[in-house]
């Protein structure tokens, strides 16, 4: 129980840590990127930054939690009703003042109109930061995960609501997000709750966490997504 607890606190040296500790098992991890169930417009670039919060239990009681920091980037590639977007992701953890981090793409492709939204976001971390070894890349059995968000319309001044599922290497379970804007910022609110889907990982694990979203430029000619 306590390699369990020391993997809550750095999700980032889960796996790294279940190569190392043998039998040991991780928390079924499966990192938010606080992104809805639509895309900006084509050629509109976004940055956001999160601060998620991450409770584990198990065998029906509470273990701990911890924190991560998830630093991101999108830029939209289609006209809706097409909803499409590339970017990069990240999470970045602390544990006792060290810091690691790990960096991945992300890519979404779906459907918006002013009625419904839906969209598909499989992403891949293919780099990681760890205290004491420096930057490692390309993991034997890479992280990665896959959403599938549907929600109501995207029109402006609405709140936006995406409901839906996540699934990773370790974890499997349902993820809910509700975003509104306020000006060109988009304040995003993601809870999710995850299952183990294999025997590297065990318990339960519920995240919640606060995304804020905006264009990192924009010209008077340009058209985003009606939101």
């Amino acid at each position: 129980m306590q390699f369990v607890r020391a993997a809550v606190r750095l999700p980032l040296l889960a796996c790294v840590a279940l190569l190392a500790a043998g039998g040991c098992v991780a928390p079924p991890i499966v990192f938010h990127d606080g992104m809805p169930a639509w895309a900006p417009g084509p050629g509109e670039p976004e940055a956001n930054l999160g601060y998620q919060r991450v409770f584990y239990y198990s065998s029906g009681e509470y273990q701990g939690s911890a924190w991560y920091l998830t630093p991101g980037f999108r830029c939209g590639l289609a006209r809706p009703p097409l909803a499409a977007d590339v970017g990069l992701t990240s999470a970045v953890i602390e544990n006792d003042w060290e810091f690691g981090a790990i960096v991945g793409a992300g890519a979404g492709i779906g459907y918006q109109s002013n009625s419904v939204s839906v969209m598909v976001r499989p992403s891949m971390y293919f780099m990681s930061i760890v205290p004491g070894s420096g930057v490692q890349w390309g993991f034997d059995e890479p992280l990665w995960q896959v959403s599938l968000l549907a929600g109501n319309g995207v029109q402006s001044g609405q709140t936006h609501v995406s409901a839906g599922g996540r699934i990773g290497r370790l974890g499997i379970g349902p993820a809910l997000l509700v975003d509104h804007s306020v000006g060109p910022v988009n304040l995003r609110l993601e809870t999710s709750y995850m299952f183990p889907r294999t025997s590297e990982a065990e318990g339960r694990l519920l995240t919640v966490g606060l995304t804020v979203g905006g264009p990192v430029s924009q010209d008077e000619d340009e058209t985003g997504p009606e939101y």
